[in-house]
This record gives structure tokens, C-alpha cells and sequence, in this order.
């Protein structure tokens, strides 16, 4: 912790600061304390030395540093192992001052002026994690940044153009922060990678909406799989519940873009319909937030919260608390550090600790009754603020609780993660007092309210483990007048220090305990602290200064590694302003240690037989107490870790158990009617039955007692006899997208409470709809006002229903028709199939019968979909007016060369290729026809049909106009052929013929007089043949009209139900319309062609796999 906010409250008649709730002096407390200062002052150091076992060691150096008086003090290092230390002063008014000390607090300098010379406001100060020469200043007031790169030398400032609340840096990421933006009194999320230089937008939803933010996190991918070290999680305000939004990657939404990035954060929030406030939290792998339950027919209670945990980052699951767990107010989190919750949760009377199972949503209860101090909040509920529990540092296991019995509050001590808890015991100099009747009691945060002390009530660092400082009493309850005590040996025994509270630091790596005066309201200013360099067998009192202050804090490096301690104190004058004092311990624990003056010790259950915690004994390395020497600052602590047999403390209440009060490690089922183990369902199933004993999160122990507390298996008898399952039905993808099995009883008159289940359901996969379409032909050229059919192709899945349902299947089907711009044509109705005589699985789609009557470049498109996933593909149209074929022949280069026989494949590419490119065609408006190779004459000729399809021009100007372009291409050598051997080929000038269709308006020749008359007849020859064909196929259109009418009741019968639409054509227009083309009104035709029918654009949906083989119709 890089910075620590020291504030005072006193009232006084010429002045009145401030200070938050938990530190607030009274006007009483206050004269009561001026009133019995001189008393107490006058005495104080011979009532500590009586009590105390004095050494005569060199005193340590001391340093005084005086600053102004500010209501508020805000101190941060500069990175570990930095001499440079930043202190701000903020007064009533809001104005601040920045000081700055380069050599550990000995001397302070107002460096304000290197921000402004005007006023200035500084809400936030952020060291950067990354680099200790980087820290950042934000004056919210004002909209400024003030960042320097060398600690304070120097300073650039930023002017912002929104109002900077907040900042956090990244702790992974260098030179990542997030900031709150204030507006309107909302909080909105900003972005910067660059230290603040520049910023994102505002944080945004899927849907473009501002987040108003309400929490916001950092992860690291530690913590979670899917997390990176920039990933994001905020909470946002919403009209009436939250929206929990998560940004994967902060750096690939950011990073090289040169424009302010709108950050969109991915919507992951519970389907739960109020969400409450500031109950969006994060802690290593899990996700938590609380939901309001309201039920209307309770109107005794308040309304009930649910917590909600995600442990997969996405989803949120309700935790599972025991069935006697009663009405819920309010709950904290207050520990997930090891793998697991402990969760205080405030009923109806009373605040019971319960603790998770590792995917922190099962619980069972650790501690009933804890202390814990609640508040009214602005809705009339009941809010839960502090709960006395507390976690003891570097040591996995040991938590310390308070907890109410009857009128009477008793510290009580787990080393297994609350499976059992004990009291503590009394020091080892309080004689008479043994528990129950009388204990060690600790001060938490509930009287630490009362009292105004502003520093952790249980002090233990992850620097020295082992160390355990606190207040509190003996006896058979906890009293308000604390006593300070220290264990060594993490809460197993401890020691007296002093017969008033203290507050408590280490430094060197717990080579020297230092305890003071604090600050509160039954404490009074001091000019004494004692320390300890031998684990606390004797205190030394040391006069820090020569007048009484009050010591509001006792600050230290970050890590505790280097040998300073600054008293932060103020003097009873206030107007006297602050006293920073450093005391520097080097001298007094002298040379560096040696490997001698180390030894090992070794953390341990106090129930446990073998000497372990946790199922494990830890080594550590320990300097001796009576060694007196530096550690260093570069001590590295080695630890040996050694796996112990298993025994009853290693093991806590199953769900569904609780342990029950006054016993040693028995836990019974909290209800009766509570299931020890699933009902046997079939003839030698295995079932497990729970002992109620789980092994403890994180414990290691192995063999011991451990198959004593595991669950017994238990192999059934036959309850019911039943058939074998039988298959699962095909899969109905018409009613809810499920597939079906039973099983029978083999003796019908048995009752079916014994026999289990005799149907199951489970969902059908869905259909993998990836490369699953064809459309066919994918490409056609037809004439304007030709019918043409498609036909959609569905492979590799089954899609029925099942049986002769008629209901629609959970799949759908749909065409689309784009014109050469891309929009989708305007459609006169949905296609419409034959209904349920046919098959549903053909698995084809078919597209009949549809014109257009205006020449241009089409595309249809075909979609399946399943409501998840869909697959499309395409179609591509010309629809030309005229058409023309192109025949020229290629020679090679050099007449000595023969022509490849196999090379007809690369002639066609290269000269489709070189075709599009200098006569400028698309590949659809051409197409090569043949390519024919000539041995003899060593000649290849080549046909292309070329295609007209716009009406820009007349088709004659157009392909009088390509069949000029043509002829130069050629002369000039542009159409050339590469092939194999860097052989080459040009085409013939002389060879070059463009063929106008007998349809089309001809194409002008060198003379410019040819025309359709002095064109080969080749139309009259096609007559000749096309007539008698004709005729025939009159005459057998007759015969099956009077076979079809002789049998037409044998067909209706046999084939009706087929044919349940009339044959129908439709034109496509221009515009997208539809004209119909009735069969029943041919006189009318000329009419219809003109008609237009406007529709809505948009798919063209119809039941799925109703195929019909009856001409497609457009409804109009």
C-alpha cells in the first residue's frame, strides 16, 4: 500500500476540521482529553518503564520534520526502497499543498508551485506501480493532470477537456489507468494507456449506451483463464437495477489508434431483476454481486438479497446457503484470499459467518452470532458496515472472530478456515485464567469504531509471519478499555505489552516491533513508544520528541523491509500545525545477520497432534530472538513445506451439516428431512453417501484418518425392476428441439415411488450449419422475359419432423433477389410451396418460373437458418437483350513451333482473362465455348459468346463499337498467350469474326454495310427442323390430355393431394415488382406485362422443406 490518508476531527472554538465517521471526536471526548493530558502526560513514561524488562541498547536516530496544520494528510513512497516521500495537505476549503521529502521524511518541502501558481485541488495521487519515478497528481477541481517521470523533479501538466474524478493504475500494465468522469453528479469511464496523455470515450454497452459507472476492477490472468492482465470489469447504473459490463482487452481495443477509442464493453449481467448498488465486487476468480428478492406476501421482513457468483466470468449462479439459513438483510464479502468466501450475512437477530466450498457457491455455516455494527441506509433497510473478523496475514488458515453470546462479546481463534473455532489463550503472565470462564479478547472493528482508531485493529504482515499485534483484554469478555498484547507464534500463545492500547509496526522484516499511543478517544497525547528487538520479550521506552503530540499514525515503508518508522503526530495546539518524526532502528540493531543467528519455526493447529496446519508443516526461517543484527533489506525468507497425515481438523461440515455448538468436531445433518444420499434407481448402482465431513479448501494432508471422513459408497439393491432404456427417438425439430427415451416396469402393480425414472428428455444438438448450401446453376445468362429455375441444395444434415406432424420445423428457409447494386429487389409476396403432401426431408429448395423483363447483372440469394446459426449462398444472373459469339484463332509466335495438345485449359484461362481486361467485360457478360485445336494448320481457334445487357446504348452501337475494339486489340498484339517454354501465341487478324445473334441488331463489318438480310439464313434452317418437332409434341400433349381426363378420378385420388397450387410464372420488374403471368388469361398478357406490383423488400420466408415440384408463384 503505496499511500495512507491521515485525517483528523477536532472541534475547538476557533476552528473545526474534519474527519470520516470512523475517527469523529466529540466535543466531550475532546475537553475530556485536554482535561487529564497534563496528569497523564506528567507520569507516562515511569508507568512504562515499571511494567517493562529495560535493555540498554544505542538509541535510535530521530528526525523532525514540522509541516502546516491541514484537517487532512494524504502521505505516499515513491516505490519501494525510495527515500522520496509525498505528502498532501488538504484544508476545509479544498485547497491543497504538495510537500516532498528526498531523504525518508527528515526534512519536507512545499513544492506546490511546481503544479500552479494559482490554486490547486488534488483528489487523487498515483505512484505508478511500474516505475517509482512516475506518479501522477489529478486536481479534479480544476481538470488537471500533473505528471512527472523523475519523482517529483519536475512536472508537465495536462488540462483535460471533462472533469477527472478518479484514477487507478493498472498494477500489471505500465502507463494503464482507468478514470472516473464527473458530470451532472454521475460517474462515467474513461480509458488511457499513456499515463493519462490521452483518453478513450466514455465507456459504452453493446447497444451504444454511456455506463454511469458504480464499480470498476482490474484482473490479472492469474486470476481467471480467460482474464488478461488489462482485462476490465465495471459495474453501471441503471433506471432501476445494474449492468455489469466486461472489456477482455483493454490494449487491442486502444492501442495505434491515433482518434479517441469508443470502449464497448461486453454485457455478461444476470437475468435478475434488481440488482443492488455498489454490490458488485471482484476478488481473484470470483464475481459477486447481490439481487433484491421481493416477495409481497412477507411483510414482517425486509426484502430478501441473494448473492450471485460467477466463477466462469460470464455467468452468474445463486449460492446455495443451508435451508435453516432464514431471512437475509444484507452480507459482506469479507475474505476470498484463499480459494474460497467467507460470507457475513446480517439476519432478522443475529450475523452468522458462513464459508464456501472452492466453487464458492455451496455453503455451510463456520460462525453463528458474530459481532457486527449495522446502519440505517437511505432506503429505510438495514446495511451491514463492519463485521469483527479478521484474517492473519503470510499464514493460510487463520482467521480471528468476535463473537456475541448473550450480553457478552468473546474472541474466538480458527486454524482450520473456520471448521472449528477456539478461544484464545490467555498471555502466558495472566495467572487464574484458563478457558472458557476467561480468555484473551480482541478489539475489532466494531469497538475500534467507538474508540476513533483510525489503524487495523489485528496487525500481522505478510514480512514477518508469525507476528500477531493487537488490543483487547482478558477475562470472560471483551471490555472497552484494551490492553495491548502480541503473539509470535500466530494466535497459538500470547504475551502482554502494555496495559493501554498501542498502535502497532514492524520494520526490518520483523526485526524491530514498534508500539505507540494512538490517536482516540480514550487515549491522550504521549512524547514515548517502545519497541522491541527480541520478539517482544522486553519493550524499550523511547522519548521520540520532547513535547507531547498526538500520534495519529505510525507509517512505514511499503513491505516493511527497511529499518524507518515515521510518526505522524500533531501537536495538541493544532495551530502548531503537523510533526513528521523519523526513527531510524539501524543503529540499534547494529551489523548484518548471519547464518547464525537465524533459526526455524514452524506454524501449527492448535488442536492439531502432529504438530501441522492445514495438512502441512511450513518452515520457516526466523531470526533468533537473541540475536542482534540486521536482516537487510534484501533478506529472502526460505520456506520448506512438509505434507502431514490427515486427522479430524483438517476436515469441515458437508453442505447440508452444521457442527454442533459445546461438541469437538461432530457434524449432523441441519434437517431431518434432509437426503443423506440419492434414491437407488437400479440394481447395482453405487451411491455415495456424504459422512458430512469435507476435506478444508487447501488443505494437503494425505492418509491418516482421511477414508474415516470420506464418503461410503453404498451398492443398491433392485427397488424396481425395469427394461433397458430404449433408443432415443429421432430428434423433434417441431416441438421444442428435443429427443425422447423410456424404459417400462417389469412388474406393473409395484408402485412407482421405488423404480426412478421412466422418461427422460434431452435437447437435440443443433445441426452444424457451416458450408451446408449450394445454389445451382451458380451462374446464368438468360434472355430478357425467359423463365429460369434455381434449385437450393441442403447437405450433410436431416431436418423432419417427426411423425406426421405439420407443425413448422425449427428451421426456415428464404430467397433473396439483389439487382447490380446490392439492394434487395422489392418482391410481390413470399414464395409458396405445396403443403404437407410431400416429404419434409428432401433437403432442396427449388425456384420456379421467374422472368425479368429488364436486361442487367442479378444475384439470388438462399438462407437457412435455425434461430442460432445460418448458412447462405449465391446465385449470379445476366439477364441480356442480345448476344453475339466471337471466333478468332491463335497462331504461335515462331511457325516452327507446334502447339502443346494439352495446353487447351491455359489457352482458355488466358484468353478469358486478357479478354475481360482489354475489352473491359465482366466474367459474366462472357464466356469462352470452345476452344479447338488444329495440328495440321498448327492454329487454335477460339468461340466466346459476349452478352449485351444494358439498355445505355443500342445492343447495334454497342457490338458495332466492340467489334472495332476488337480488331484493334488484335493488330496491335495486346491479345498474346503465355505458355510453358515462353512460347507464345497472337491472334490472327484475319481470323476475327463477332457474329451477332439472328435476334440481335447486327454488328457493322469493315464496310459497314452488313445487315440481318445478308446474314446467313441459318434461322430458316432451325424452322425446317424446329416445326415437325413442334407438331409431334402436339400430337403427344393431346394424347396424355385424353389419358389424364379418362383417368382423372383414379388420379385425384391417388395423386391430389400433390398438386395443391395452380401452375403460375412471375416477371421480376426493373423496379423489383412482380408482374403475374396467368396461364388462365392469355388475352390479357400484354396488359399484365405493363402491371406493377409494389411489396415490402426483405426475405421471402416460407415453412422449411416443403418442396414442391408445381411451378413457384409470386402472389400479387
Amino acid at each position: 500500500m503505496h499511500g495512507l490518508v491521515l485525517m483528523l476531527v477536532l472541534l475547538r472554538a476557533q476552528a473545526l476540521a474534519q474527519l470520516p465517521q470512523s475517527i469523529i471526536l466529540d466535543v466531550e471526548t475532546f475537553n475530556m482529553l485536554q482535561l487529564s493530558q497534563s496528569s497523564q502526560d506528567a507520569n507516562m513514561d515511569d508507568t512504562i518503564v515499571h511494567h517493562l524488562n529495560r535493555r540498554e541498547d544505542t538509541p535510535p536516530e530521530t528526525y523532525e520534520a514540522p509541516l502546516p496544520f491541514h484537517p487532512s494528510l494524504m502521505t505516499h513512497w515513491v516505490g519501494d526502497s525510495s527515500e522520496k516521500i509525498f505528502a498532501v495537505g488538504t484544508n476545509n476549503d479544498g485547497t491543497s499543498r504538495l510537500y516532498r521529502s528526498t531523504n525518508y521524511g527528515r526534512t519536507f518541502k512545499d513544492e506546490t508551485s511546481k503544479l500552479t501558481r494559482n490554486s490547486v485541488t488534488i483528489s487523487n495521487f498515483h505512484p505508478s506501480p511500474h516505475d517509482k519515478l512516475h506518479v501522477v497528481i489529478v486536481d479534479s477541481k480544476n481538470s488537471n493532470i500533473y505528471m512527472t517521470s523523475d519523482a517529483g523533479e519536475s512536472f508537465e501538466r495536462l488540462h483535460l477537456d471533462f472533469s477527472l474524478r478518479l484514477t487507478k493504475f493498472n498494477p500489471l500494465v505500465e502507463d494503464m489507468l482507468f478514470a472516473y468522469e464527473s458530470e451532472s453528479g454521475n460517474l462515467y469511464l474513461r480509458l488511457s494507456i499513456d499515463r493519462g496523455v490521452s483518453w478513450s470515450k466514455r465507456l459504452v454497452d453493446s447497444h451504444g449506451n454511456e455506463c454511469q459507472v458504480d464499480n470498476v476492477f482490474w484482473s490479472q490472468s492469474a486470476w481467471h483463464p480467460s482474464d488478461k492482465n488489462d482485462t476490465l470489469y465495471a459495474s453501471c447504473i441503471t433506471t432501476t437495477s445494474l449492468q455489469i459490463l466486461k472489456i477482455p482487452s483493454v490494449l487491442e481495443v486502444i492501442q495505434e489508434k491515433t482518434q479517441p477509442v469508443q470502449i464497448k464493453g461486453t454485457d455478461i449481467t444476470p437475468m435478475f431483476d434488481t440488482l443492488i448498488p455498489k454490490s458488485f465486487g471482484l476478488a481473484k476468480e470470483y464475481l459477486f454481486v447481490s439481487a433484491l428478492e421481493n416477495d409481497d406476501d412477507d411483510t414482517d421482513h425486509e426484502d430478501h438479497k441473494i448473492l450471485l457468483v460467477s466463477t466462469d466470468r460470464s455467468s452468474f449462479s445463486p449460492t446455495v446457503l443451508p435451508s435453516n439459513v432464514g431471512h437475509t438483510l444484507d452480507y459482506r464479502i469479507i475474505d476470498a484470499s484463499e480459494d474460497q468466501i467467507f460470507l457475513a450475512i446480517l439476519h432478522t437477530n443475529s450475523c452468522n459467518v458462513y464459508i464456501s466450498d472452492e466453487s464458492g457457491l455451496e455453503f455451510v455455516l463456520s460462525l453463528e452470532d458474530v459481532a457486527a455494527h449495522t446502519e440505517t441506509n437511505k432506503n429505510g433497510g438495514t446495511s451491514l458496515v463492519a463485521v469483527d473478523f479478521a484474517r492473519v496475514e503470510a499464514i493460510d488458515g487463520i482467521y480471528l472472530a468476535n463473537k456475541v453470546n448473550g450480553s457478552r462479546v468473546q474472541t474466538l481463534i480458527t486454524f482450520d478456515k473456520g471448521a472449528e473455532w477456539e478461544h484464545i489463550l490467555s498471555p502466558l503472565d495472566a495467572t487464574g485464567c484458563h478457558p472458557p470462564d476467561c480468555s484473551l479478547h480482541l478489539a475489532m472493528n466494531t469497538l475500534y469504531r467507538d474508540l476513533r482508531f483510525q489503524f487495523d485493529p489485528i496487525y500481522s504482515t505478510t514480512s514477518a509471519p508469525g507476528f500477531i499485534m493487537a488490543n483487547g483484554n482478558t477475562g470472560d469478555r471483551l471490555n472497552v478499555a484494551p490492553s495491548s498484547f502480541l503473539s509470535i507464534d500466530a494466535g497459538l500463545s500470547w504475551i502482554s505489552v502494555d496495559n493501554r492500547p498501542r498502535e502497532f509496526v514492524s520494520v526490518d522484516h520483523g526485526g524491530v516491533l514498534v508500539a505507540a499511543m494512538p490517536f482516540g478517544s480514550q487515549t491522550s497525547a504521549t512524547k514515548s513508544l517502545l519497541y522491541s528487538i527480541d520478539e517482544g520479550r522486553s519493550w524499550i521506552p523511547f522519548q521520540f520528541t520532547s513535547n507531547n503530540v498526538y500520534v495519529v499514525r505510525l507509517l512505514t515503508e511499503p513491505g516493511e523491509e527497511s529499518t524507518v518508522v515515521s510518526v505522524w503526530a500533531v501537536h495538541p495546539d493544532f495551530s502548531k500545525g503537523w510533526l513528521i518524526i523519523s526513527i531510524d532502528f539501524a543503529n540499534v540493531l547494529g551489523k548484518s545477520c548471519e547464518d547464525s543467528d537465524y533459526t526455524t519455526w514452524s506454524p501449527r493447529d492448535i488442536n492439531s497432534r502432529v504438530g501441522c496446519l492445514l495438512g502441512s508443516r511450513q518452515v520457516f526461517q526466523r531470526r533468533k530472538a537473541t540475536s542482534k543484527c540486521l536482516n537487510t533489506r534484501n533478506f529472502d525468507r526460505w520456506t520448506e513445506i512438509y505434507t502431514c497425515p490427515c486427522y479430524s481438523n483438517d476436515f469441515e461440515c458437508e453442505k447440508g451439516f452444521q457442527r454442533i455448538e459445546d461438541e469437538v468436531n461432530i457434524c449432523l445433518p441441519i434437517d431431518d428431512s434432509v437426503s443423506l444420499a440419492p434414491a437407488c434407481t437400479y440394481r447395482g448402482q453405487v451411491i455415495s453417501i456424504s459422512r458430512g465431513y469435507r476435506k478444508v479448501s487447501g488443505d494437503r494432508c494425505k492418509g491418516g484418518l482421511e477414508q474415516a471422513f470420506q464418503p461410503t459408497n453404498y451398492v443398491c439393491p433392485d427397488p424396481c425392476p425395469v427394461t433397458e432404456w430404449s433408443e432415443w427417438s429421432p430428434c423433434d425439430i417441431c416441438h421444442g428441439m428435443i429427443t425422447t427415451r423410456t424404459r417400462h416396469m417389469l412388474n406393473p402393480n409395484q408402485p412407482r415411488d421405488f423404480c426412478g425414472a421412466l422418461d427422460e428428455v434431452k435437447p437435440c444438438e443443433v445441426p452444424n450449419f457451416k458450408d451446408i448450401v449450394s445454389v445451382y446453376p451458380p451462374i446464368i445468362r438468360t434472355r430478357v422475359n425467359e423463365s429460369i429455375i434455381l434449385s437450393a441444395l441442403i447437405k450433410n444434415i436431416s431436418i423432419a419432423c417427426v411423425g406426421n406432424s405439420n407443425a413448422s420445423p425449427y428451421v426456415t428457409l428464404s430467397w433473396k433477389i439483389f439487382d447490380s447494386n446490392d439492394e434487395v429487389m422489392r418482391l410481390g409476396s413470399a414464395f409458396v410451396h405445396a403443403d404437407n403432401g410431400l416429404p419434409f426431408d428432401m433437403n432442396k429448395d427449388v425456384l420456379y418460373n421467374f422472368k425479368f423483363i429488364q436486361p442487367g447483372q442479378y444475384k439470388t440469394q438462399f438462407t437457412i437458418r435455425n434461430g442460432k446459426q445460418s448458412d447462405s449462398n449465391f446465385s449470379r444472373i445476366l439477364v441480356y437483350d442480345s448476344g453475339a459469339t466471337l471466333q478468332m484463332s491463335f497462331i504461335p509466335s515462331m511457325s516452327s513451333v507446334l502447339i502443346p495438345s494439352q495446353s487447351e485449359q491455359i489457352i482458355r484461362e488466358q484468353v478469358s482473362t486478357n479478354l475481360q481486361r482489354t475489352l473491359n467485360l465482366s466474367s459474366l457478360m462472357m464466356s469462352i465455348e470452345q476452344v479447338s485445336m488444329s495440328e495440321e494448320e498448327n492454329l487454335v481457334n477460339v468461340s466466346t459468346r459476349i452478352f449485351y445487357a444494358s439498355d445505355k446504348t443500342t445492343s447495334q452501337e454497342y457490338f458495332s463499337k466492340l467489334s472495332a475494339l476488337v480488331k484493334t486489340v488484335v493488330e496491335t498484339q495486346k491479345l498474346v498467350i503465355y505458355l510453358p517454354g515462353k512460347q507464345q501465341l497472337h491472334a490472327k487478324s484475319s481470323s476475327v469474326k463477332l457474329i451477332v445473334d439472328s435476334n440481335s441488331p447486327p454488328a457493322d463489318d469493315d464496310d459497314g454495310d452488313s445487315t440481318e438480310e445478308s446474314k446467313p439464313h441459318k434461322s430458316s434452317n432451325a424452322a425446317a427442323i424446329v416445326v415437325p418437332l413442334v407438331l409431334l409434341a402436339f400430337i403427344g400433349l393431346g394424347g396424355c390430355i385424353v389419358y389424364f381426363v379418362r383417368r382423372r378420378d383414379y388420379l385425384k385420388s391417388k395423386f391430389g393431394h400433390m398438386f395443391g397450387l395452380r401452375s403460375r410464372g412471375a416477371f421480376i420488374t426493373p423496379r423489383g415488382g412482380i408482374i403475374e403471368d396467368s396461364d388462365d388469361d392469355d388475352e390479357d398478357d400484354d396488359e399484365d406485362d405493363d402491371a406493377m406490383l409494389e411489396s415490402s423488400p426483405g426475405d421471402t420466408h416460407r415453412n422449411p422443406m416443403h418442396v414442391s415440384m408445381n411451378t413457384v408463384f409470386l402472389s400479387p
